[in-house]
C-alpha cells in the first residue's frame, strides 16, 4: 500500500477512547473563574479556520469524536485572517467561539487582546509539549520547513543539513528557496554554521550576507507551498526548500528524496476569540484536541502531527518518520521563535524587500 493510502486509512482505523469534561457527575462552575467546565450539548461552535486541507483534518480528528462525545455541533468557517478576527471582536460580535492561526499571528493577536485566557484546569487536556501549552491558545499541529531533492542530483547521497543543501560544488544543481523570510532567514543562518541551539536572536545581517553571496544559485524563488514538489519533478530544479506536508507522501511516487534534519518546526495553534459566547464548549472542544489518539487521526488526513506526549504509539510505525515530532524527528529540528518574529518581523521585512530589489 501506499504511504498517502497508509495514511488515507489511519483516519478510519484508530479507536477513540476519550476522557469525559471536567470532573464528571459534579455540578456545573464557572470555568472561566476557575470551576469546571460543563456544556450543553444543544450548542453549536462556531470555528474560524484556514480551510481547505487543514479543514478536513481538523474534521475526522476532532470535530467527528467531539461531537460523538457530547452532541455539540462545530461548523467550520475559513479563512482565518486576522482581520477578520479583529473586526469580530472590536465590534462585539460573540458569536465565534475557535480561531486556528499560526504562531506568530498568535502573537499579533494576543498583543491586541483578541483571545480569551484559557483554563487549562476546567477540562482534562491530555499531557502535551510545553509549546503547545500558550496561556491564549492551545497549539494542536506542527509542521516543518524541510530540504528536498532529486535523487541523480545527488549521485543518491542524501543531504543532512542546509550547508549540504548549498553546496554547488558537492551538489551542483539549480536551487529554489520560499520567497518568505520567516524560512529563508532562518535556514540561512543555519547554512553558515550557525549553531541550531543558538539559532535565536537571529543574527539578520549574517543571514542577509550569507543569502546575498549564494542568490544566483537560486533559480526559482517560490510562493506557494504546491510548487517545490511541482519544480523538483519536472526537472525545473534539483533542490528545494519545501513544507512537509507537501512532500512527504508525494516523494515516494514523484522519485524524490528529503529529510528532517535541520528543518524548521512551528506549530499552529487554537484559541478562543475575546467575548465567545461558548467558552465551555470552546474548552471541551480543546480537551478533544489534545488527545493523542485524535491527533493521530488528524495526521492521516494532513501529515501534520500535534502535541500530544506518546502521540508515536498511535501512529503508524512504519510511516514515522513523516510526521514532523515523531522521536525519530523531533530532535534534527529547532523551533522557530514566535516572539522574536513578533517583535522584529517589520525590520526583516524590509530587509527582505532591499534584498528582492538586489537578485
Amino acid at each position: 500500500m501506499s504511504t498517502a493510502r497508509r495514511l488515507a486509512a489511519l483516519a478510519g482505523v484508530v479507536v477513540l477512547t476519550l476522557t469525559a469534561c471536567g470532573s464528571g457527575d459534579e455540578p456545573a462552575g464557572d470555568a472561566q473563574a476557575g470551576g469546571p467546565c460543563t456544556i450543553d450539548p444543544d450548542v453549536t461552535l462556531n470555528f474560524i479556520n484556514a480551510g481547505g486541507a487543514e479543514s478536513d483534518a481538523i474534521q475526522a480528528g476532532f470535530i467527528d469524536p467531539f461531537t460523538e462525545r457530547t452532541g455539540v455541533e462545530v461548523r467550520l468557517d475559513p479563512p482565518n485572517e486576522l482581520g477578520r478576527l479583529q473586526a469580530a471582536v472590536t465590534a462585539g460580535d460573540t458569536g465565534y467561539d475557535l480561531f486556528s492561526t499560526e504562531s506568530t499571528t498568535l502573537e499579533q493577536a494576543k498583543s491586541l487582546d483578541l483571545f480569551e485566557q484559557l483554563d487549562y484546569d476546567s477540562v482534562d487536556m491530555a499531557p502535551s509539549r510545553e509549546e503547545a501549552l500558550d496561556d491564549y491558545a492551545f497549539g494542536f499541529q506542527y509542521y516543518s520547513t524541510i530540504m528536498s531533492w532529486r535523487p541523480e542530483a545527488t549521485g543518491g547521497q542524501a543531504l543532512t543539513s542546509w550547508a549540504d543543501f548549498f553546496d554547488t560544488e558537492q551538489f551542483p544543481g539549480r536551487r529554489a528557496l520560499a520567497d518568505y523570510p520567516a524560512f529563508t532567514v532562518p535556514i540561512a543562518l543555519l547554512a553558515d554554521g550557525v549553531d541550531p541551539e543558538e539559532l535565536y536572536p537571529l543574527d539578520i545581517d549574517r543571514a542577509f550576507a550569507f543569502l546575498e553571496d549564494h542568490a544566483d544559485d537560486v533559480a526559482v524563488w517560490w510562493e506557494a507551498g504546491a510548487q517545490p514538489p511541482e519544480l523538483l519533478s519536472g526537472g525545473e530544479v534539483d533542490f528545494s526548500m519545501v513544507w512537509s506536508g507537501r512532500i512527504v507522501t508525494e516523494a515516494e511516487e514523484l522519485g524524490l528524496e528529503y529529510t528532517f534534519d535541520d528543518g524548521l518546526l512551528d506549530l499552529a495553534y487554537i484559541g478562543i476569540p475575546k467575548g465567545a459566547e461558548n467558552y465551555c464548549e470552546a474548552m471541551s472542544f480543546l480537551q478533544e484536541v489534545s488527545e493523542p489518539e485524535n491527533q493521530a487521526v488528524a495526521a492521516g488526513v494532513l501529515p501534520y502531527t500535534g502535541p500530544a506526549e506518546g502521540i508515536d504509539e498511535f501512529l503508524p510505525e512504519a510511516d514515522l518518520g513523516l510526521f514532523p515530532t515523531s522521536e525519530e524527528n523531533v530532535g534534527k529540528q529547532v523551533l522557530q521563535d514566535p516572539e522574536w518574529w513578533f517583535d522584529n518581523g517589520d525590520e526583516v521585512q524590509l530587509r527582505w524587500e532591499e534584498f528582492k530589489l538586489s537578485r
